[in-house]
């Protein structure tokens, strides 16, 4: 499948894309840091998609996500 990251400031401009292929040993893909400015009110995107084979069954995506404010 097909993973992305997006900020609601540029929606149409992924800041993060990978690609989790189980067939070829990837089973995680990892992000660890992004120091971006969010108006009050923005989002950070989080997309899963249907990868390579173009479909969904028996796929499965856990998401594990830390936001912090920093001042």
């Amino acid at each position: 499948m097909d993973v992305h990251i997006s900020l609601s400031t540029a929606p149409t401009s992924p800041i993060y894309n990978n690609v989790i292929d189980v067939g070829a040993g990837l089973t995680s893909a990892s992000f660890t840091t992004l120091n971006a400015a969010l108006p009050l009110g923005g989002t950070i995107d989080f997309q899963v998609g249907c990868g390579k084979n173009g479909d969904y069954f028996f796929d499965s995506t856990g998401l594990n996500v830390v936001i912090e404010q920093v001042k």
